[in-house]
Protein backbone atom coordinates (compact mmCIF):
# COMPACT_ATOMS: atom_id res chain seq x y z
CA UNK A 1 0.00 0.00 0.00
CA UNK A 2 1.34 3.13 -1.03
CA UNK A 3 1.53 6.10 1.60
CA UNK A 4 2.22 8.86 -1.00
CA UNK A 5 2.23 8.86 -4.95
CA UNK A 6 4.04 5.74 -6.32
CA UNK A 7 7.42 6.61 -8.12
CA UNK A 8 6.24 5.13 -11.48
CA UNK A 9 5.37 7.62 -14.28
CA UNK A 10 5.35 6.56 -18.06
CA UNK A 11 4.65 8.31 -21.01
CA UNK A 12 3.78 4.37 -22.29
CA UNK A 13 5.37 1.19 -21.54
CA UNK A 14 5.96 0.48 -17.76
CA UNK A 15 6.01 -3.25 -15.74
CA UNK A 16 5.34 -4.28 -12.33
CA UNK A 17 5.25 -8.07 -11.03
CA UNK A 18 3.40 -8.94 -7.61
CA UNK A 19 3.78 -12.53 -5.50
CA UNK A 20 2.31 -15.00 -7.12
CA UNK A 21 0.51 -16.42 -3.79
CA UNK A 22 0.01 -13.20 -2.04
CA UNK A 23 -0.41 -10.77 -4.96
CA UNK A 24 1.68 -8.38 -3.06
CA UNK A 25 3.08 -5.95 -5.44
CA UNK A 26 7.26 -6.95 -5.59
CA UNK A 27 9.03 -4.49 -8.02
CA UNK A 28 7.52 -1.75 -10.78
CA UNK A 29 9.57 -0.10 -13.74
CA UNK A 30 9.67 2.18 -16.29
CA UNK A 31 12.33 1.17 -18.52
CA UNK A 32 14.72 3.29 -16.70
CA UNK A 33 15.04 2.33 -13.16
CA UNK A 34 13.21 -0.04 -10.94
CA UNK A 35 11.56 0.51 -7.34
CA UNK A 36 10.31 -2.12 -4.77
CA UNK A 37 6.54 -2.50 -4.22
CA UNK A 38 7.14 -0.08 -1.93
CA UNK A 39 8.32 2.75 -3.69
CA UNK A 40 11.52 3.02 -3.00
CA UNK A 41 14.57 2.70 -5.87
CA UNK A 42 16.48 -0.91 -6.09
CA UNK A 43 19.57 -0.17 -5.35
CA UNK A 44 22.42 -0.13 -8.97
CA UNK A 45 18.60 -0.19 -10.76
CA UNK A 46 19.52 3.48 -12.17
CA UNK A 47 20.59 3.74 -15.73
CA UNK A 48 18.63 1.11 -17.39
CA UNK A 49 18.92 0.68 -21.23
CA UNK A 50 15.50 1.23 -22.13
CA UNK A 51 13.17 4.37 -21.36
CA UNK A 52 9.75 5.90 -21.14
CA UNK A 53 8.76 6.11 -25.12
CA UNK A 54 8.18 2.12 -26.14
CA UNK A 55 4.71 0.63 -25.93
CA UNK A 56 5.88 -2.44 -24.29
CA UNK A 57 9.48 -1.40 -23.18
CA UNK A 58 9.93 -3.74 -20.29
CA UNK A 59 8.57 -6.96 -18.28
CA UNK A 60 9.24 -8.78 -15.63
CA UNK A 61 9.88 -12.84 -15.44
CA UNK A 62 10.25 -14.19 -12.39
CA UNK A 63 13.57 -16.97 -12.55
CA UNK A 64 11.97 -20.56 -11.92
CA UNK A 65 14.12 -22.41 -8.89
CA UNK A 66 15.54 -19.13 -7.53
CA UNK A 67 12.93 -17.50 -5.01
CA UNK A 68 13.62 -13.69 -4.90
CA UNK A 69 15.55 -14.06 -8.39
CA UNK A 70 13.66 -11.67 -11.40
CA UNK A 71 14.24 -10.96 -14.58
CA UNK A 72 13.42 -7.45 -15.99
CA UNK A 73 13.83 -7.57 -20.02
CA UNK A 74 13.91 -4.07 -21.77
CA UNK A 75 13.34 -3.12 -25.04
CA UNK A 76 15.07 -0.52 -27.00
CA UNK A 77 13.48 2.91 -26.47
CA UNK A 78 12.46 4.70 -29.28
CA UNK A 79 13.81 7.70 -27.55
CA UNK A 80 16.40 6.60 -25.20
CA UNK A 81 19.74 5.91 -24.85
CA UNK A 82 21.42 5.21 -28.71
CA UNK A 83 19.30 8.35 -30.02
CA UNK A 84 18.89 10.65 -26.73
CA UNK A 85 20.81 9.96 -23.31
CA UNK A 86 18.39 9.61 -21.21
CA UNK A 87 20.55 7.60 -19.40
CA UNK A 88 24.31 9.36 -18.94
CA UNK A 89 27.04 7.27 -18.25
CA UNK A 90 26.05 3.78 -18.93
CA UNK A 91 27.25 2.02 -22.27
CA UNK A 92 23.75 1.25 -23.87
CA UNK A 93 23.71 -0.14 -27.44
CA UNK A 94 20.50 -0.24 -29.57
CA UNK A 95 19.45 -4.14 -28.74
CA UNK A 96 17.26 -5.49 -26.25
CA UNK A 97 18.51 -5.97 -23.11
CA UNK A 98 18.12 -7.91 -19.61
CA UNK A 99 19.26 -7.15 -15.85
CA UNK A 100 18.53 -9.76 -13.08
CA UNK A 101 17.35 -8.77 -9.51
CA UNK A 102 18.32 -11.31 -6.55
CA UNK A 103 19.08 -12.03 -3.15
CA UNK A 104 22.04 -10.11 -1.71
CA UNK A 105 24.32 -11.97 1.07
CA UNK A 106 23.10 -9.05 3.17
CA UNK A 107 19.82 -10.62 3.20
CA UNK A 108 18.17 -7.17 0.77
CA UNK A 109 17.29 -7.47 -3.20
CA UNK A 110 19.36 -5.46 -5.91
CA UNK A 111 20.47 -5.92 -9.17
CA UNK A 112 23.41 -8.19 -9.69
CA UNK A 113 23.43 -8.45 -13.63
CA UNK A 114 22.54 -4.97 -15.53
CA UNK A 115 21.97 -4.36 -19.31
CA UNK A 116 23.08 -7.87 -20.53
CA UNK A 117 22.71 -7.65 -24.44
CA UNK A 118 20.51 -9.57 -26.13
CA UNK A 119 21.55 -10.50 -29.46
CA UNK A 120 24.72 -8.04 -29.47
CA UNK A 121 25.58 -9.25 -32.77
CA UNK A 122 23.06 -7.48 -34.58
CA UNK A 123 23.04 -4.39 -32.74
CA UNK A 124 21.15 -2.01 -33.53
CA UNK A 125 17.78 -3.97 -34.01
CA UNK A 126 14.95 -3.92 -32.13
CA UNK A 127 11.22 -2.54 -31.79
CA UNK A 128 9.59 -1.43 -29.02
CA UNK A 129 8.03 -4.80 -28.92
CA UNK A 130 8.54 -7.21 -25.71
CA UNK A 131 6.65 -10.03 -24.31
CA UNK A 132 6.23 -12.86 -22.47
CA UNK A 133 4.74 -16.13 -21.72
CA UNK A 134 5.03 -19.33 -19.96
CA UNK A 135 6.20 -22.36 -21.41
CA UNK A 136 4.24 -24.86 -22.83
CA UNK A 137 5.23 -27.27 -19.02
CA UNK A 138 5.29 -24.17 -17.20
CA UNK A 139 9.19 -25.32 -16.01
CA UNK A 140 9.95 -21.60 -17.75
CA UNK A 141 9.10 -18.76 -19.71
CA UNK A 142 9.63 -17.44 -23.40
CA UNK A 143 10.57 -13.81 -23.74
CA UNK A 144 10.04 -12.50 -27.54
CA UNK A 145 11.51 -10.01 -29.28
CA UNK A 146 11.20 -8.53 -32.57
CA UNK A 147 13.89 -7.49 -35.00
CA UNK A 148 12.27 -4.80 -37.24
CA UNK A 149 15.73 -4.52 -39.10
CA UNK A 150 15.00 -8.04 -41.03
CA UNK A 151 11.17 -8.96 -39.79
CA UNK A 152 12.07 -11.63 -37.61
CA UNK A 153 10.70 -12.74 -33.81
CA UNK A 154 13.83 -13.89 -31.61
CA UNK A 155 12.23 -15.95 -28.85
CA UNK A 156 14.38 -16.45 -25.66
CA UNK A 157 14.04 -19.16 -23.17
CA UNK A 158 14.03 -18.03 -19.51
CA UNK A 159 14.05 -21.60 -16.67
CA UNK A 160 15.50 -22.70 -13.82
CA UNK A 161 19.50 -22.07 -15.90
CA UNK A 162 18.63 -18.63 -16.31
CA UNK A 163 18.73 -16.77 -19.82
CA UNK A 164 19.86 -19.26 -23.05
CA UNK A 165 21.29 -16.82 -25.18
CA UNK A 166 20.68 -18.49 -28.49
CA UNK A 167 17.16 -17.61 -29.77
CA UNK A 168 14.48 -19.32 -31.85
CA UNK A 169 14.00 -17.72 -34.73
CA UNK A 170 11.17 -16.85 -36.43
CA UNK A 171 10.24 -14.70 -39.56
CA UNK A 172 7.47 -12.54 -39.15
CA UNK A 173 7.70 -10.11 -42.28
CA UNK A 174 5.48 -6.87 -42.07
CA UNK A 175 5.08 -6.13 -38.68
CA UNK A 176 6.50 -2.72 -37.77
CA UNK A 177 8.61 -1.55 -35.28
CA UNK A 178 6.18 0.33 -33.07
CA UNK A 179 2.92 -1.30 -31.71
CA UNK A 180 2.00 -4.01 -29.20
CA UNK A 181 3.23 -7.56 -29.29
CA UNK A 182 0.07 -10.06 -27.95
CA UNK A 183 0.75 -14.03 -27.56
Amino acid sequence: VFTQRPPLRSVEGAASISDSCSGELQYQSDGLQIWYGDGTLVPGSQGLCSGTSSRQNVVFVPWKGHPGGTFLFAAISMTGPGVDPIAPGTDCIRTYTYSLIERLPNGAHGITQKNVPLAPDRAPYGSEMIAATATKNRDGYWVLTYDSNVGDILAYRVDGAGVNPVPVISSAIGMTAVGQMQI
